[in-house]
């Protein structure tokens, strides 16, 4: 409970983090468009993306870029050019480019190649960002943009365009970016916490590896939204890599997510799921391997991407709205999760869509406000956890443990075996395992005749004490009669755990009987059974309860017949 309580208590933190930074983030970014810098001819009516002249002296105006018939290609440039007016003091010129080789040149003289060669070299998908010095000797020179088109620019445009000083310029160029740092920084951190939370509770929470998956995620997005700023770009000033790593994060960032999904939402059942997941890492792996070897560029798979992601999107969205229509009138919380899943799935779809047609700005825009939702959606789902608690209060707290605690053995008693066995009973489809083991200890009633009633207590607490150390970190441990105690274990792969745990119970009795001072023998007769949601062979967990017992009834039979030593230790009481 402890742990559980801190791993509450963290997500907490985080998610009210996630909702104040991005609100911020989204703040800033709208301040930021309020204070555009003045365009590039201030005495007369064109702005900078407006004016320009092409190869047959016609006017053209470079924000119309993305809507206009395409009139060049990868080979064959679209040349525009204008004069330099005249500044009153150092300026500079800013833009971005999504999906085009832009070249620059003032007076026939190279300032800035997207590429290094200045042509399309196996670049497909991608923005760089051009920042061009103007100072008093380029004033009436002519500054030219040669623009040559990628293979998949069926998106394309030139925009975030801004001229003037070039303090003021390189401020305005960088601000921009601030929304997506900001997202960018806090879905990292959020990655990285998680992950971390994954591994502290391992042991304890039955959902550890949908954090780790959810953790992985949010770091390869966070790294995916960073890909697209100038500040990365102007770091590695090289538009190749960020192309490759933008590729790269995201197409692992998908198969992660979808994992992170088919562990919260148990989708243990639906063998297409599994399916379209393993697809999504084998694409990534592939294309991965065939760009390092220098076979294919990674880029030249982006439609390839964008279709799986499609594929994942539409299948999320009708698992999560079915998902919607059976949850319980009652449960309030998965429904918002699930609504804050739905919505982040959309908006990611799209983008992709946003990404064909073209749009000014960046690419991941709908993404990143899909994100904010699913944190204040976990904001919400988490806080009413807290403040259920908090209702509850401390001495509540204490009374309900009191009331479902066994107090000779710290274990749960009766009365708590009962809730959770009906609780597991009506919610029984949501999980891929449920397991029962039943215990029985032997001989109590001849201890208790023979050395004391003290000791027959000690017996069991010695038997309930190796029970909760063998069968405590894979589920809960129960106390339901005398001398009978039950575990119950919900993980995914309950039998795998079982083995594991029967091992060392097993031998933890071995190291209990082989100690020459032991005040008497141990024996304690187990029984296991599981219930699996993909057969039918029980309808209920009391099927399942009543084999268990039965099964504990043979061993316990059988350790008597093997370790009595006076004719009364063979009976079965």
């Amino acid at each position: 409970m402890k742990q559980s309580g801190k791993v509450t208590f963290v997500m907490v933190i985080v998610a009210f983090v996630i909702t104040l930074t991005t609100v911020f983030s989204f703040f800033v970014s709208f301040s930021n468009k309020n204070n555009i810098t003045p365009p590039l001819f201030d005495s007369s009516s064109a702005s900078f993306e407006s004016a320009w002249l092409n190869e047959y002296g016609s006017h053209f105006n470079l924000s119309m870029l993305s809507k206009r018939k395409p009139e060049f290609d990868c080979e064959t440039p679209l040349i525009v050019w204008k004069e330099i007016p005249s500044i009153e003091s150092d300026s500079a010129i800013f833009f971005r480019t999504n999906n085009l080789v832009v070249n620059v040149y003032i007076d026939d003289k190279s300032v800035y190649f997207t590429n290094k060669d200045g042509y399309y070299h196996n670049l497909s998908s991608f923005n760089s960002y051009c920042y061009i010095p103007i100072s008093y000797s380029d004033v009436g020179k002519q500054i030219k943009l040669e623009i040559y088109k990628t293979p998949v620019s069926l998106g394309y445009c030139i925009d975030n365009f801004s001229f003037g000083k070039s303090e003021n310029v390189l401020y305005s160029a960088f601000a921009s970016d601030i929304s997506i740092i900001v997202a960018s920084v806090m879905t990292i951190i959020v990655g990285v916490v998680f992950i971390w939370m994954s591994i502290i509770s391992r042991k304890t929470y039955e959902h550890c590896r949908g954090l780790a998956f959810f953790g992985m995620f949010s770091l390869l997005i966070g790294v995916w939204f960073l890909t697209d700023t100038l500040w990365l770009y102007n770091f590695f000033k090289d538009v190749s890599l960020m192309e490759f790593c933008s590729h790269v994060f995201l197409s692992a960032a998908v198969p992660c997510f979808m994992m992170y999904i088919y562990d919260v939402f148990n989708i243990y059942s639906k063998k297409y799921y599994i399916i379209l997941t393993s697809i999504g890492f084998f694409i990534f792996l592939l294309f991965l391997i065939l760009d390092l070897t220098g076979a294919f560029s990674y880029g030249n798979s982006v439609f390839i991407q964008h279709v799986y992601i499609l594929l994942c999107g539409g299948t999320l969205l009708v698992e999560m709205i079915s998902y919607l229509s059976k949850v319980a009138v009652g449960e309030k919380q998965s429904k918002i999760f699930n609504i804050g899943v739905i919505f982040f799935t959309a908006f990611a779809l799209i983008d992709v869509g946003r990404y064909y047609q073209g749009n000014e700005g960046d690419n991941s825009l709908f993404t990143r406000f899909g994100f904010f939702i699913l944190a204040v959606t976990a904001v919400s789902v988490v806080s009413m956890d807290v403040i259920a608690l908090l209702k509850l209060g401390i001495q509540a707290g204490k009374i309900g443990k009191i009331a479902f605690t066994d107090a000779n053995t710290g274990l749960g008693n009766p009365a708590a075996f009962k809730n959770k066995f009906e609780e597991l009973d009506r919610t029984k489809s949501n999980y891929s395992y449920i397991g029962l083991i039943q215990f029985d200890v032997n001989n109590l009633k001849v201890i208790n005749d023979t050395l004391g009633h003290e000791a027959g207590d000690l017996l069991i607490k010695t038997a309930a004490e190796i029970i909760e150390r063998s069968f405590g970190v894979i589920g809960k441990c129960y106390r339901v009669g005398g001398d009978e105690f039950v575990a119950i274990t919900t993980y995914n792969h309950a039998p795998l755990a079982c083995e594991d745990a029967i091992n060392k119970f097993e031998s933890y009795i071995d190291h209990f009987n082989n100690n020459p001072n032991k005040p008497f023998e141990l024996r304690i007769a187990y029984g296991v059974a599981y219930y699996q949601n993909t057969t039918q062979q029980f309808q209920s967990l009391k099927e399942v309860h009543k084999l268990a017992d039965q099964r504990m009834y043979n061993k316990k039979k059988e350790l008597k017949a093997r370790y009595a030593k006076k004719p009364e230790e063979a009976v079965i009481r």
